[in-house]
């Protein structure tokens, strides 16, 4: 505590460190507890304490960083160990039992940090983006960029469910039924898109498109197809090209980029839309839309569609009408969908593919066709349909997103989430176990703003005010709620405290979901 005093001390003579204004200067510190700080300020000589003060001290703003980026004093190895820093760039916050408050910022690629003591505040890693009172969070995040960094310095994906393929990207191959974990390797990244598939997960990830999972039929899209990952792969065709849509289906992927649309992975009913059946282990256009633009792409079991200012297209198997075109032929390259009303000139919202049928969102009003063995397509029957139908009982509700699983479908609407097709899991959410051919009420969202809706095999889940709620096929805890019982009505995630969902997407088995 002597040096601690010592070091404040030096601080006033300088007066620098007494003002409102200052956001941070540099020192080194260690873990944000007393007892620990006042041992590494043992082990510091004190005129490399001082020299780091006098030298590094101007540092209040994001642009005096590129000097401390010059000078190294304590290693962040203990503050990473204690969960405090991360070895990416990051700031943390914290107090000792005097009241100090110091603010650590670790640099890019030295393993080194500096610190500074400031106003009052309370022990407080800016991992968990708050404002601390000692540092604001907008200044936090003017630091972190400045140090080489990205605002974001927790992961922005987690999940949870089936990870027998490494799906989730934690780096491993094991399921997790009782809380959500991260996908590690992209902290302080900023994820824009994620698409959730069978055995795949894809994501946009500071501009470039990585997958992880299954890559038996080069769903990975990284050039072979042998071995599944449990991490991020970068795909390296596309680069540098920016991804406006992205979707993932059964064995395939999709990706909207720059007037083109590229698939890859299993195609043995073409369902990558490049006129054949041959499997394609990385990247490959689509015939026939390239200089279209698309404003939704969607993937099935083994169809895939995209929507566009000119309608809808779809391509590979067909055997239930699923691409819409009337018809039951298979398609190796787009075609239109079709209808007797038509959806081409219609404004197209929202496009999602369940195993075998497809539904979307026109000018407000809910369509569906393919398979409607279970009652998926929601117009009254079990007929299938090789065209577009209206979904039923939705009149005068506005539809904002929908989403299809394996037999059943989900809108949200401005009154709730609406389900209806097959229910034997409870992924209707009605809190029955009985099919239903035309939309019944979710229970429990009543007056919740609905943001993000996913379907899996046969779970749901819905994303409300940041928090996530799931219903249905709970056999690999794909409903984050701890427990692997199956749930006919919505139970909220756990494990998701101090996080902000801001989207997400489900696979068969698992549910992914975008934090910040």
């Amino acid at each position: 505590m002597q040096r601690l005093q010592t070091a404040r001390a030096l601080a006033n003579e300088r007066g620098a460190f007494d003002l409102p204004s200052i956001i941070v200067g540099v020192v080194v510190v260690g873990i944000l507890t007393a007892g620990v700080l006042a041992a590494i300020f043992g082990v510091i000589p004190f005129a490399q304490d001082h020299g780091a003060r006098q030298d590094l001290g101007a540092v209040r703003t994001a642009e005096g960083v590129s000097k401390a980026k010059e000078s190294h004093y304590q290693p962040s190895t203990g503050l990473q160990t204690s969960g405090y820093l991360h070895p990416s760039p990051v700031v943390a916050v914290g107090a000792d039992t005097a009241g100090s408050c110091y603010v650590a910022i670790a640099v890019a690629g030295s393993g080194n940090l500096f610190y500074d003591t400031n106003a009052t505040g309370s022990p407080q890693p800016y991992t968990t983006g708050t404002d601390t009172g000692c540092i604001t969070l907008a200044a936090q995040r003017a630091l972190v960029a400045a140090i080489g960094g990205n605002p974001k310095a927790s992961p922005p994906l987690v999940g949870w469910g089936y990870d027998g393929n490494g799906q989730l990207g934690d780096g491993t191959f094991t399921d997790h039924w009782n809380s959500p974990v991260s996908v590690t390797a992209f902290t302080g990244m900023a994820v824009t898109k994620v698409a959730a598939g069978n055995g795949q997960t894809c994501a946009v990830a500071d501009g470039d498109t990585w997958c992880w999972g299954n890559n038996y039929a080069g769903e990975l899209g990284i050039g072979e197809n042998t071995s599944a990952r449990n991490t991020p792969v970068k795909i390296p065709a596309l680069e540098g090209k920016t991804i406006t849509a992205l979707t993932s289906g059964a064995g395939q992927t999709c990706a909207a980029a720059e007037g083109d649309t590229w698939c890859w992975g299993n195609n043995y009913a073409s369902q990558i839309g490049d006129g054949t059946t041959i499997t394609r282990n990385s990247p490959v256009k689509v015939a026939g839309l390239t200089g279209t633009t698309i404003t939704a792409l969607a993937a099935g079991g083994s169809h895939t569609c995209a929507a566009t200012d000119e309608g809808i297209w779809c391509w590979g198997q067909n055997s239930f009408g699923q691409l819409g075109n009337g018809n039951s032929t298979d398609q190796s390259t787009p075609v239109k969908v079709t209808g007797e009303t038509g959806l081409t000139g219609r404004n197209v919202t929202a496009l999602t593919a369940g195993t075998f049928h497809t539904c979307a969102i026109a000018d407000g009003t809910a369509w569906c066709w393919g398979n409607d063995g279970k009652g998926e397509l929601g117009d009254g029957t079990t007929n299938n349909r090789s065209r577009p139908v209206k979904v039923a009982g939705l009149a005068g509700k506005t539809i904002t997103t929908i989403a299809s699983g394996y037999g059943h479908t989900c809108a949200a609407a401005d009154d709730g989430v609406w389900c209806w097709g097959e229910n034997s899991s409870g992924q209707l959410g009605d809190g029955t176990t009985a099919n239903q051919s035309t939309p019944v009420k979710v229970t429990g969202l009543n007056g919740k703003k609905i943001t993000s809706l996913a379907t899996g095999y046969a779970h749901t889940c819905a994303l409300s005010d940041g928090e996530t709620w799931c219903w249905g096929f709970n056999g690999f805890g794909q409903l984050g709620d701890g427990t692997t019982t199956n749930r006919s009505q919505p139970v909220k995630a756990a494990g998701m405290a101090g996080k902000s969902v801001t989207a997400l997407s489900a696979g068969y088995y698992l549910t992914m979901a975008m934090v910040k």
